[in-house]
């Protein structure tokens, strides 16, 4: 009798880890994946014309208008939520108070939107409606890469040559902190990101990626560092970029870019430079996502982007595709996309 109350002891006391070997191979069977969705598209109609040059960073206001940053017109063009035109700031190349030359960032405080310039060196200050303000110098040299706006009306500048990985100012142009490239040695970026490589989260603080390797911080507003966002997708190769020559000799390399907050979750975007194989000339540019809870765990890795992301509201993601331009269209699409989640 012992022995057979031992034996069924022992039975009863595996069948939980048994339970919980089927609940955990149950949960990889049911384990969620998302999808971008698009889910709008918005064609541009702008004045009788005008034609977008290269939009390369957009956000959006609370009634929904959009600040589009186009680096080859020398402009910053206000559409509303339905692609009309409302208003054009700039539009030729000047460094005049109120002009713009190569504007590659807009970011919007209240009524007030902030624009980076990386041919003046400068940030500018216009309202909602397009009306000059004023304008300030950026400090140290370097090439600017993007702009955030944040509501204790400062702004962080980061910067993508490696001089510095980004600096933050007052509104008044005062620098308050800098963060030199300790983190990741000087290289040579090989492109200027489309959309820039740093946003706003909702709670204030910044996302920033380095761009060089993988590595995306959330900082607060002193250049403080809290949580650290990073994986190694399938397909990521980490760029040996130390020269141009580096950079044509490595046949494939990727580059972090922007990372964004969608609702609940961190999106990481990075694309992979990849040369074909039967032509060591023409290079393949691929997409990819990868996914974040918002406390730096990894949710799902190398998800194939269909263009790239510029802005993130709630749980919208919002680009501009140039898709249109191959038939009779002049101007592109604002495109607006969601993660459909999928079992």
């Amino acid at each position: 009798m012992y022995l057979a109350f031992d034996n069924l002891n022992r039975s009863f006391s595996a069948f939980p880890i048994i339970l919980l070997f089927f609940i955990h191979q149950g949960c990889q069977r049911m384990e969620v994946t998302y999808i971008p969705e698009r889910i709008e598209e918005i064609p541009l109609r702008l004045e009788s014309g005008e034609a977008v040059c290269d939009v390369i960073d957009m956000t959006v206001d609370g009634e929904g208008n959009f600040y589009l940053a186009d680096r080859k017109c020398h402009g910053v063009w206000i559409v509303d939520k339905r692609g009309k035109q409302l208003h054009r700031i700039g539009g030729w190349e000047g460094r005049g108070p109120g002009e713009l030359s190569k504007p590659i960032s807009v970011a919007l405080s209240g009524d007030t939107l902030a624009i980076l310039e990386s041919g003046n060196y400068r940030v500018s200050f216009f309202s909602r409606r397009g009306r000059f303000l004023f304008s300030f110098p950026l400090q140290g040299g370097g090439a600017p890469s993007g702009l955030e706006f944040g509501s204790n009306n400062m702004l962080i500048v980061s910067e993508w040559l490696g001089i510095r990985n980004f600096d933050i100012y007052t509104l008044s142009g005062h620098l308050v902190h800098s963060d030199s490239p300790q983190h990741i040695p000087p290289v040579f970026a090989p492109v200027l990101l489309a959309g820039g490589h740093m946003s706003l989260m909702d709670d204030g603080f910044i996302l920033f990626s380095y761009i060089r390797s993988y590595s995306v911080v959330k900082l607060d507003w002193k250049g403080a560092k809290h949580t650290e966002f990073r994986a190694s997708p399938p397909g990521y190769h980490a760029p040996n970029l130390q020269s141009i020559q580096a950079a044509a000799v490595q046949k494939n390399w990727s580059v972090v870019g922007l990372p964004l907050q969608v609702g609940p979750l961190i999106l990481i975007q990075w694309f992979n430079r990849r040369m074909q194989e039967d032509d060591s000339r023409t290079a393949v540019i691929e997409r990819f996502a990868d996914l974040f809870t918002l406390d730096g765990r990894p949710l799902q890795l190398a998800v194939p982007l269909p263009t790239p992301f510029l802005f993130a509201q709630n749980e919208f993601l919002y680009g501009v595709a140039f898709e249109r331009l191959e038939t009779e269209a002049v101007n592109p699409l604002i495109v607006v996309y969601r993660l459909k989640r999928s079992l």
